[in-house]
């Protein structure tokens, strides 16, 4: 069943107001779909602010599951095409680069595994970092949120990187200057 048939139940919906909208004859979802606060109100009885409330809560979760079921369909070859044109973020590390392609890929999920000590924490914190490098310096002028469950983030080694990454765009940006004079 789709949302248009969605029982008023599953919504955020307090009880004694759903006891009210099913005494007036309201059950799912498309039964408010032609009808305003004051209407709402008046016909169960519920106050009019609650009956706007309700209402906004009703096609909000609505519109966000309509939009969220029309996905584009693919084919398989454009898929790929997208997979093998797509850009990563890049570790600035030509090892690793050239190891994984072009970068670490966006929009998947990657899992690093190791020993402990053997850097993966360091490479998340520089992916945070080369992450927000501007696109003309081979980044993706976006940004990064960094999540620690272990307690192994360190403020100064983060600050550390960024500001080697710093330096190297301004270097960069210097090599580039002298390159087109």
């Amino acid at each position: 069943r789709g949302t248009e048939m969605a029982e008023l139940s599953n919504y955020s919906i307090a009880p004694e107001q759903l006891q009210l909208l099913y005494a007036a004859g309201f059950r799912v979802s498309s039964d408010l779909n032609d009808i305003d606060a004051v209407e709402l109100s008046r016909d169960s009885k519920i106050p009019r602010d609650d009956a706007l409330k309700i209402l906004r809560t009703v096609r909000e979760s609505r519109r966000r599951t309509t939009s969220s079921s029309k996905r584009e369909s693919a084919t398989a070859l454009e898929i790929f095409r997208q997979e093998t044109t797509s850009d990563g973020i890049v570790t600035f590390s030509k090892a690793i680069d050239d190891m994984i392609g072009k970068g670490v890929p966006l929009g998947k999920i990657t899992e690093l595994c190791g020993s402990p000590g053997v850097g993966k924490t360091q490479l998340c914190m520089q992916l945070t970092i080369d992450v927000q490098f501007p696109l003309a310096f081979g980044g993706l002028d976006g940004e990064a949120l960094y999540i620690d469950t272990e307690g192994g983030f360190i403020l100064e080694r983060i600050a550390q990187i960024a500001n080697a990454a710093q330096q190297y765009l301004i270097e960069a940006a210097s090599d580039a200057e002298l390159a087109a004079v």
